[in-house]
């Protein structure tokens, strides 16, 4: 048995979060002595978190927190942890040193889930991560062209450098469930519409306007033949609802807030779209092919290594409307192509993306480091 711990800035409802949550409650069920430590609020995700996984909150405060180091510290020792998972850039700066300078050896890893950085603030501060990067025992990245990347801007090591792509749970999106009849009707959708829709936190990077100018040239309004689901939350939320009200869009747009379970919603749609503009490797790409759906996204970041155009979805680049409208007409209208691609989707998520693939290879770095330490 290995005691490990993820470290996280907070256990907000994202993508790396609910990830290593769910990786964390794994992991703990398959007999390690797991513990899940976060810096700040908010505290959404910590009732997921199972019993079986230890939580513990540093409640940081300020820009960087002594007290936060302190308890992180003592926490770690208290513990005798062996193996700390630094989940994303900022909490490197509290796991790194306590693992090199803690009074016992530790491994650090640096579980990287940003695909590259825009503003000026956080390429500067990234002078500093990929110092300690060069310094962690590992680094994991969730796909290939993420790793190269950073390899080549930040002068990582590839040997300590690793891909390890996200798992979902096949078998659970793969099971066809009973509720789509009854959300299609609460939605007031016909029964001959197409589906299009999207799972995804409302932010600016999933440059999901673009999908909406899409829909307007989906002969909108006048013969609203798809009806798209937007099922998530965020802060463009109010911007993306001011431009389908301003559009005329509203007859063919449903915006369906935060769900706990998305499996209903993926029933209910017959096509999946993903259009950021930047993306390390989705997991709602990932969950909508185990679900048998087509997917047409952007060919940015680890999506090419996810969806192959043309076998089990369709790719564009980034911020061409007119492609992903002609895309998206093609498979509104086309649903023996929509059934083939989704069946081959699911075939590779089974294949390639599930959990037991992703916990086997943690598992395995994790054994490694810990056999490593008991050896010194």
């Amino acid at each position: 048995m290995s005691r490990i711990a993820f470290l996280l800035g907070n256990l907000t409802d994202g993508g790396s979060e609910g990830k290593t949550v769910r990786l964390a409650n794994r992991l703990s069920a398959s007999g390690h002595d797991v513990h899940v430590i976060y810096l700040g609020p908010p505290h959404t995700l910590r009732p997921a978190i199972e019993e079986s996984v230890s939580v513990e909150f540093l409640d940081r405060r300020g820009k960087y927190s002594i007290r936060a180091f302190r308890h992180l510290k003592d926490y770690v020792g208290k513990h005798d942890i062996e193996v700390v998972f630094c989940i994303n850039h900022y909490p490197l700066v509290y796991g790194w040193p306590v693992c090199r300078f803690g009074g016992r050896k530790r491994s650090c890893i640096g579980a990287m889930n940003t695909y590259e950085f825009t503003s000026l603030r956080d390429r500067f501060f990234m002078l500093i991560y990929a110092f300690i990067l060069r310094r962690c025992d590992r680094i994991l990245f969730g796909s290939l062209a993420q790793k190269q990347l950073w390899m080549r801007k930040y002068r990582l090591r590839d040997e300590k450098s690793m891909v390890i792509y996200n798992g979902v749970d096949v078998d659970y999106f793969g099971e066809a469930g009973d509720s789509a009849g009854d959300l299609r009707a609460s939605l007031g959708i016909a029964d001959n519409a197409v589906v299009i829709g999207i799972v995804a936190q409302l932010r600016p990077e999933k440059s999901i306007q673009d999908l909406l100018e899409a829909m307007r040239l989906l002969s909108y309004p006048a013969d609203p033949g798809a009806v798209l689901l937007l099922v998530g939350d965020g802060p463009e939320r109010e911007a993306l609802q001011s431009y389908v009200d301003a559009h005329d869009l509203a007859a063919g747009v449903r915006f369906c807030g935060r769900a706990d379970d998305v499996r209903p919603y993926f029933e209910l749609m017959d096509i999946f779209v993903m259009p950021s503009s930047t993306e390390v490797f989705s997991n709602a790409i990932l969950e909508a092919m185990a679900s048998g759906l087509p997917v047409v996204c952007t060919a940015v970041g680890g999506s090419v290594e996810m969806v192959v155009d043309g076998e089990t979805g369709f790719m564009y680049p980034r911020h061409d409307v007119a492609m992903l409208a002609d895309i998206l007409k093609m498979l509104v209208a086309d649903g023996e192509q929509r059934r083939r691609l989704g069946g081959s989707g699911a075939v590779r998520a089974r294949e390639n993306f599930s959990n037991k693939r992703m916990d086997d290879q943690y598992a395995q770095i994790i054994g490694r480091l810990s056999n490593l330490l008991n050896r010194d």
